[in-house]
């Protein structure tokens, strides 16, 4: 059975995170709920809809931004005490509004959840969907079995049924253009009608109703009531009056900054969300850039050669600048001039291993006076490689040992500035281990480390030595001396003179001392001499 929502829009509020809303239980089956939606400018607020109309329960003043919010309560009871996580603190409200709780949790980083889930099973994605960013439970198709509701960072939201013998089935699908923050679902705006309630990053606020679309248009229906066109009419009113008053501060604006007086202009301020992923099955990274306005133009900038790839859904028009690498030291200039009301851009990029440096993103949105926010990528030796936790203990490896005076946190700094997916944070394993993979060629690389000693295992020999080049840097760079030991693969280069006919083990040495110094011609022409 497929389902057919049609979308209403509530309320808008300021810029949303992930998981920052929750739908409060109602007092009947079917009856509205209300709903409360937190904000990055610290504003927690609750409303409700009665007679087509937004109604505000209560509001909190500004403060820290709003990360979490979650519903809670005593055991056995309903679970309609509000809980909110701010920074470092954890605030609890009454539905009415009432604070009850606050305390510092005295952590340093910002608080991103409050429960903890079990993992079930997993469903595949295609390449073209986008991160998920938060999910839910309903049922929205009415058999009794509540269905998953999955919202992602490009602006899909879908509806999943549950089946007991196969994976859940896709029964609808919408995308709303900009990056969902939270999805719920519950019965908000009509009675007896379920609808998804979906929260984005701007801070939109708007329901996927299973209520019919014909019936909204009905003149004898509650929507377009008298009362209804009454507030209508007076909020046009009222916007006719804001965009009057836009019009008359931008003059007074204009006419500020070619007057003689000691005039402050000041720069806007508004909120990126941003990502930059690497994709396993491609082997490309993702830049994704969202503003809370529209997107007048992005310039991408990077010190190293990256390659742009297409997508498709990237929407804008692209141009390039000619670059003279020697003189500026750019690779890449490219400017992305995004298409009318376009709050959201996706670039799709390739990196080359063994060159590191910063890919930089210029974001100037459609705002006056202009203004440009700066967003800095780091771009790693091996940039390529991704994260596993399986050891290849299943094939010949060549080694890399380093000893040394250094740390473990040391040698895990020139780790993470060597590779993606690590974390600032040492391990609290000793040794500490981390297994990779390459997403470009499937090669792997085992790190071991521990005080005074590192082994770095791989089947890539370029992979060892931009390691070798980059841990040595480090460590020249602290003052720190290590004892460099290489153990290379030669099987191949035996056995392809092995078939012909000759015994070349005693051309080995030579072979590891091209390895040492490595350089590609010199090793292929090596392998192609005749001995």
């Amino acid at each position: 059975m497929e389902l057919n929502l049609n979308r209403v829009d509530y309320i808008q509020v300021d810029a949303t995170c992930s998981k920052a809303a929750r739908l409060l239980p109602a007092s009947e089956h079917k009856a509205c709920q209300k709903v409360v939606v937190g904000s990055q400018s610290g504003v927690l607020h609750c409303f409700g809809i009665s007679r087509g109309q937004v109604e505000t329960i209560f509001k909190t003043l500004p403060g820290k931004s709003v990360s979490r919010v979650e519903l809670g309560g005593a055991v056995g009871s309903i679970q309609d005490k509000i809980f909110m996580a701010a920074g470092n603190e954890v605030c609890g409200y009454t539905r009415k509004g009432k604070q009850f709780l606050k305390f510092d949790t005295n952590i340093t980083d910002t608080i991103r959840c409050m429960a903890s889930a079990t993992p079930v099973w997993e469903l595949e994605g295609s390449s073209g969907e986008g991160s998920v960013t938060c999910l839910g439970n309903y049922d929205m198709t009415g058999d009794g079995i509540k269905d998953l509701l999955v919202g992602r960072n490009d602006g899909q939201i879908e509806v999943y049924a549950y089946n007991d013998v196969d994976e859940p089935v896709l029964r609808f699908s919408y995308n709303c253009g900009e990056s969902v923050t939270s999805v719920l679902g519950g019965v908000v705006s009509t009675a007896k009608y379920d609808e998804v309630i979906v929260t984005t990053f701007s801070g939109w606020v708007f329901g996927l109703s299973s209520e019919h679309a014909e019936k909204r248009l009905d003149p004898n229906y509650l929507l377009i009531s008298p009362e209804s066109a009454q507030k209508i009419l007076k909020l046009k009113e009222e916007v006719e009056q804001l965009e009057a008053k836009v019009v008359k501060e931008r003059e007074n604006y204009q006419l500020a900054t070619y007057s003689d007086k000691g005039a402050v202009s000041a720069v806007p301020f508004f909120g990126i969300e941003d990502s930059f992923v690497l994709n396993r099955r491609d082997a490309s990274y993702t830049l994704s850039i969202q503003v809370q306005t529209a997107i007048d133009t992005i310039l991408l900038q990077c010190n190293v050669p990256v390659d742009l790839l297409d997508s498709d859904k990237n929407s804008a028009v692209v141009s390039y600048t000619p670059c003279d690498s020697q003189e500026s030291g750019n690779y890449l200039l490219a400017t992305f001039r995004c298409q009318a009301n376009t709050s959201r851009l996706e670039v799709k990029l390739r990196t080359i291993e063994g060159q590191a440096g910063v890919l930089r993103a210029y974001v100037s949105p459609v705002l006056q006076p202009k203004c440009c926010q700066l967003r800095e990528y780091q771009l790693k030796p091996l940039s390529l490689h991704c994260r596993t936790h399986t050891p290849h203990e299943d094939k010949p490896l060549n080694v890399l040992t380093l000893r040394g005076t250094f740390s473990v946190g040391e040698m895990h700094s020139w780790v993470v500035l060597s590779l993606p997916e690590v974390p600032e944070r040492a391990p609290a394993t000793d040794p500490a281990t981390l297994y990779f993979v390459s997403t470009f060629l499937g090669t792997v690389l085992d790190c071991v480390y521990t005080r005074g000693e590192a082994t770095f295992k791989s089947d890539n020999i370029s992979t060892i030595s931009i390691l070798k080049d980059v841990l040595t840097k480090e460590a020249t760079r602290k003052k720190i001396s290590l004892d460099i030991s290489c153990g290379m693969i030669t099987d191949l280069f035996i056995d392809v003179y092995k078939f012909r006919g000759n015994n070349v083990k005693s051309k080995v040495p030579a072979l590891l001392q091209i390895l040492d110094h490595y350089d590609f011609k010199s090793l292929a022409d090596f392998f192609t001499n005749k001995v």
